[in-house]
């Protein structure tokens, strides 16, 4: 990867070494660590932020230089689950780099992950280059169009318009009912194509009550989900519960065991793998991420299908195989230790039973931590305060918990909520840290001039 940055970079004129500020979002090797991190911890933060400026400003230079050779346009999709960082970034963007369509995909503001990013979205809305559309239902002559799309027969001229309003007072004009329930129509048989390219059903009398799949988006993937390949639904229940988006090879690492379920999809050949994963994925539930070529790695289209195929197991089978999940990133992370795993895992041991509450906390303090070191204060309060809301929400005996670690977290979220600049909720967790350490602020200047003064004295020696 930082190969082909230092390209890119040299091709548009930039000097290859600004390719060091990518290291923020994508360590070259995590192992090392970022070089420029300082020993004093006011330091690093000043220098985080520069960084991060100037990465934003050289991204902004590296959209408009292309933008002024060719029209480019940059896609976000599924922008409800960007962080505060992303979306300050965009609007960097979109409030310089004029050359630059921007086209946001995103589900509505209650589905933001903070008010803080909500407001954000408002704010880029504001601008006079910015307009947004709000996706209804298809009209009934756009669920003709779709249903002609969803049934790819070239003798197919026009629809019986019995069929058309039938599908479009069924599915309310929503693409995956229609869709849905097209390939239903299909399946049955009763259907014919009349000499002047008509699709017709067989009968006037047909009963578009035995085609109906469901009520619901629920009841519709249930009945596609029950048409597939069993051993593709298995994979599908594991794919689901590792994430939106994973590696296939994550998936086999399940499945190893399966008898036969190798050999079906030819693992480990990878192409074989993809061509044999899109004839069995027949509802086109998955698609590969094309931009990591180098790992066979798939998402799944809609993050409500997943949903769906996760409700569909029982909470004991959920619970064990994210117990599953979770010790398989902690055996890669005990090789690799890239921090990547650690929420990961935490997330997975997250979502097991009570048993496993000690791993619980001991991963979301190491998630924390993480967070906190990477100067990414947003994300190391929001995993601070979910570490002592689960902490004073359980009953793990306080030995559990020694006063140094306590005293740990309280001075790393208040240094955090200092770098947001809230200072009265930085002062509180300093001050409860230093209290757990029975060390105590001078309460006025003569005590705090003579402590520091011995402070000074005792340091030199």
């Amino acid at each position: 990867f930082e190969v082909r940055v230092k390209k890119a970079l040299t091709k548009i004129r930039e000097p290859a070494y600004l390719s060091n500020l990518f290291d923020i979002i994508f360590p070259f090797d995590p192992r090392k660590g970022a070089s420029f991190v300082s020993t004093n911890a006011s330091l690093r933060a000043a220098q985080a932020q520069i960084r991060i400026k100037e990465l934003t400003e050289l991204l902004k230079r590296m959209l408009t230089t292309v933008a002024r050779a060719r029209k480019t346009v940059l896609i976000l999709h599924e922008a409800q689950w960007m962080d505060l960082q992303s979306w300050e970034l965009l609007w960097d963007i979109a409030s310089s780099c004029p050359q630059v369509a921007i086209f946001i995909f995103s589900r509505p503001d209650r589905s933001y992950e903070s008010v803080d990013c909500a407001n954000a979205v408002k704010k880029i809305k504001r601008l006079t280059r910015a307009f947004s559309i709000t996706i209804e239902g298809f009209s009934v002559e756009e669920t003709k169009q779709m249903i002609l799309h969803s049934w790819p027969d070239q003798r197919i001229k026009s629809f019986m318009d019995k069929i058309v309003h039938n599908v479009y007072k069924r599915s309310n004009g929503n693409p995956l009912y229609v869709r849905s329930l097209v390939l239903a129509l299909k399946e049955t048989g009763q259907w014919r194509i009349d000499d002047q390219g008509c699709l017709c059903t067989l009968t006037n009398e047909f009963n578009f009550d035995k085609v109906v799949i469901g009520g619901d988006l629920q009841n519709i993937v249930v009945a596609q989900f029950d048409r597939l390949n069993r051993n593709f639904q298995l994979l599908l229940k594991i794919a689901c519960a590792i994430g939106q988006r994973f590696l296939i090879s994550d998936v086999f690492q399940f499945l190893s065991e399966m008898p036969g379920i190798l050999e079906q999809f030819k693992y480990p050949n990878f192409d074989e793998v993809c061509r044999v994963m899109m004839e069995v994925d027949k509802y086109g539930y998955l698609h590969r991420v094309i931009a990591e070529p180098e790992r066979m790695c798939f998402e799944f289209k809609s993050a409500v299908v997943r949903r769906c195929i996760y409700s569909m197991m029982m909470d004991s089978q959920r619970q064990q195989l994210h117990l599953s999940i979770a010790q398989y990133y902690e055996e890669q992370y005990e090789r690799t230790k890239s921090p990547a795993l650690l929420t990961l895992i935490y997330e997975h041991y997250n979502e097991t039973d009570d048993a496993y509450a000690a791993k619980k906390v001991k991963s979301l303090e190491k998630v924390a931590h993480f967070y906190y070191a990477k100067h990414m204060p947003n994300e190391a309060v929001k995993h601070y305060e979910s570490l002592f809301g689960w902490v004073n929400s359980n009953t793990l005996s306080s030995d559990f918990f020694p006063v140094s670690n306590r005293a740990t977290w309280h001075r790393e979220l208040g240094e955090s909520y200092f770098r947001r600049r809230d200072l009265e909720k930085a002062k509180e967790h300093l001050n409860l840290s230093l209290n757990l350490l029975e060390c105590r602020l001078p309460s006025n200047k003569i005590q705090l001039f003579l402590q520091t003064k011995k402070e000074i004295t005792m340091r030199a020696r």
